[in-house]
């Protein structure tokens, strides 16, 4: 819906952003909102304590808490989501463009005919060639990987079509921390010894549980064998399927047995459930390997974006983890007979998979700090 409001404030915000020197926006975040907030905040508290510059954080959400983020060295900007961002895109003039939204150059974001380098923050550890578009990374001059297999991916998508090789910089996936350190004080719900609390977090797609209205009968069947629900659908659902999620939340919303949860940064969640139920999201895998929790993985059509995937003779990770990770449901069958199997799965490979998927903390940020400081040393910006 269009807010003249935001509108205002986005125009006034990027003429005041063209308006500074090259030298006063060395460096751009890009976030599209609230939700993507928490993969890039690691990396701008990092860029901001290695290199004493003026850094610009941008984002199309009012609501991103990335704006109200304080450092003396940091100015921020609300560009909105319409004509102002396009323009903003497509006349940026800085040295860096950090962000984790795919599919630049291929639809409204453009990359600026002025000399600068583009980045991407991987916001998932799912594999980089099945879910995204075939060619989501192409017009990105480097992409941050959070484990080798995202990199064996895009360096053979770049042989098997004699791409231009992309810089392919291994980086510590911080979202997973964020989990793991996040404790709770004490649960919101009082619950009896036989009842579960499932976390319902599915992708988003025509496809996806929310979407083909399989959810709303999932939440319907757990709440009728007392267990608990908390439904934590994708921004992305929430923004295209809004009449779906209307339906869920007028029949359950009262019920106590029922949880919405519609922030997605939000972590007690996790802690608070005994199990996810999910589709080919990958959250499922944040929370296998944060949590070492089991997951129910419903077994709906694949989250295909990019057809010709199997070209590159790879399994993505979504697939392969999902037998190790937790039981899979043909989404027909009673959900009851899942949840016997899951409440008895054990994850013996949890370790062994998220050290092969996932860098380590010691590796954090620090290849992609050393990246941006040989480029800013070449070109004069700091000495």
């Amino acid at each position: 819906m269009f807010n003249i409001k935001e509108y205002f404030l986005a125009f006034i915000d990027c003429l005041t952003f063209s308006a500074l020197s090259k030298n006063e926006k060395s460096i751009c975040v890009y976030s599209e909102g609230a939700a993507y907030f928490p993969y890039l905040r690691n990396v701008l508290e990092d860029i901001l304590k290695r290199f004493n510059i003026p850094i610009c954080y941008v984002s199309s959400n009012y609501n991103d808490p990335g704006l109200h983020y304080k450092h003396i060295n940091l100015r921020t900007f609300f560009i909105g989501s319409g004509h102002c961002r396009n323009y903003f895109f497509s006349s940026l003039n800085s040295y860096f463009m950090i962000m984790t939204t795919p599919d630049l150059d291929k639809f409204q974001l453009k990359r600026s005919c002025n000399n600068l380098e583009y980045i991407y923050i991987q916001h998932s550890i799912c594999s980089t060639h099945m879910i995204y578009r075939e060619d989501a990374f192409d017009s990105f001059d480097a992409v941050c990987c959070i484990g080798k297999h995202q990199m064996h991916e895009i360096a053979a998508r770049e042989t098997l079509y004699k791409l231009k090789s992309k810089k392919l910089i291994p980086m510590r996936y911080f979202r997973l921390d964020e989990i793991m350190e996040y404790k709770v004080l004490e649960k919101t719900r009082t619950r009896n010894d036989k009842s579960l609390n499932f976390i319902v977090a599915p992708s988003w797609g025509k496809n996806g549980l929310i979407e083909s209205g399989k959810a709303f009968i999932l939440v319907k069947r757990l709440i009728e064998l007392g267990h608990q629900v908390i439904l934590r659908p994708h921004p992305q659902t929430k923004r295209n399927s809004q009449d779906k999620i209307k339906q869920i939340l007028e029949t359950y919303e009262n019920n106590e047995n029922f949880i919405f949860i519609s922030n997605t940064q939000d972590v007690k969640s996790f802690y608070m459930a005994d199990y996810m139920i999910s589709d080919w999201s990958g959250v499922a895998l944040e929370f296998a390997f944060a949590l070492k929790k089991p997951i129910i993985f419903c077994d709906n059509e694949k989250k295909v974006n990019n057809p010709r995937y199997k070209k590159l003779k790879m399994e993505p990770i979504e697939v392969f983890t999902r037998s190790k990770l937790g039981c899979i449901w043909d989404c027909n069958s009673p959900i009851e007979e899942k949840i016997k199997k899951v409440q008895n799965f054990k994850l013996d490979e949890v370790y062994k998979l998220e050290k092969k998927f996932v860098f380590g903390q010691e590796i954090g940020s620090s290849i992609l700090l050393n990246h941006i400081e040989s480029i800013l040393k070449e070109r004069r910006i700091i000495p």
